[in-house]
Order: structure tokens, then C-alpha cells, then sequence
């Protein structure tokens, strides 16, 4: 609503700190993000092409399936099996894109960063340790963490974005590739 408000009005005299519509528009639409971060070699969770699809029921590896423009965890769709699949059947997937399941134990970390022209001025880290919903819903209880690897991860992604503002990154570690990957911005 604000980016629609100053294309309305490009002479108020408002001073924010904010991404550029742009950035912001990549990090929205969770497909344009992941396409950004491929690009760029940033990890993320490897995507599956509807064309992959039959490769993938052929060596079935855990999918998610998440909304291109979600709301948190609203319309995310685990295929934990190959006989899961047929959960992409009903769904619609020009709303959709499909990711690699990350298995780990590390759980999800947050990376919360305060950045002006994509220089990070601030950082904080956490764990979580629960949400509300218990499945896929918002932090309630964390501890605080730092990983470095987890900092410089963010700190290249919002570089490339020329962030300005807050940003929250959340990241969860790759039991097959031994790495840090962002699973959402």
C-alpha cells in the first residue's frame, strides 16, 4: 500500500527506510527470490521445475510446495513420499513453485538485519524453539544465536537487493549439503 501511495503521490515529502519497490517485489514473490538467489549462487533449497517433475517421481526426493505469494506457512504442502505426489494434482501450479524438502535438526534460525543501501548496520540471531501454530506457524519462544555463516549469508543477499529497512531471513541447515540454506526473506 505505501509503494502504490508514492507512485500515486512520487512528491510527498515522506522520508522512509525502505527497500526499493523492486527489491521488494523479488522478496514477495517467493519464486522471483528463489530465481534471484540462484542466479547469484546464494543458498537456497534446490527448485523443481514442473518440467523436473517426472525425473522427480522417477528418484522421488522429499518437495515443498509453496504459495509464489504466501502468507508465512498458509498453503504450504509437504510431499514427504512418492505416493504424496498426487497432493500436486489439485493444486494449481501457476500459484505454486516446488522446492527440496531440507531435512535437518538444527531447526529454523532467524537472521534479523537492519540495513540502509544494502550495508547491514545491525544484526540479531536467533533459534526457534516454538511456534503457533506448533506446525508451521510464527516464533514464540526462541533463544538467541549468532552464526556467522548465517550473517554473512544475509549480508550478501541484501547487498545484492541494495536493502535498505529491516529484513528477516530464516534459514535451516542442510543435513545433505552440510550448509546453511534461506528458506524465506
Amino acid at each position: 500500500l505505501y509503494f502504490q501511495f508514492l507512485d500515486k503521490y512520487p512528491n510527498a515529502p515522506l522520508k522512509h527506510l525502505l527497500p526499493s519497490k523492486n527489491s521488494f517485489k523479488i522478496c514477495r514473490e517467493k519464486d522471483f527470490f528463489q530465481k534471484f538467489c540462484e542466479n547469484r549462487k546464494i543458498p537456497v533449497p534446490r527448485s523443481v521445475s514442473t518440467e523436473q517433475l517426472n525425473a522427480a517421481k522417477e528418484n522421488f526426493r522429499p518437495l515443498v510446495a509453496k504459495k509464489k505469494i504466501g502468507a508465512g506457512s498458509v498453503g504450504l504442502k509437504f510431499i514427504l513420499n512418492q505416493s504424496e505426489l498426487k497432493v500436486l494434482e489439485y493444486l494449481n501450479l501457476d500459484e505454486y513453485f516446488l522446492q527440496e524438502f531440507i531435512e535437518s535438526s538444527e531447526g529454523i534460525h532467524g537472521g534479523f538485519y537492519l540495513c540502509v543501501s544494502g550495508e547491514v548496520i545491525s544484526f540479531h540471531g536467533h533459534q526457534r524453539l516454538r511456534t503457533f501454530p506448533e506446525s508451521g506457524g510464527v516464533t514464540v519462544f526462541s533463544k538467541s544465536k549468532t552464526i556467522p555463516e548465517i550473517k554473512e549469508i544475509g549480508q550478501e543477499v541484501l547487498k545484492a537487493l541494495n536493502w535498505s529497512g529491516v529484513a528477516m531471513i530464516e534459514y535451516m541447515f542442510d543435513q545433505r549439503s552440510q550448509s546453511w540454506k534461506i528458506i524465506e526473506l
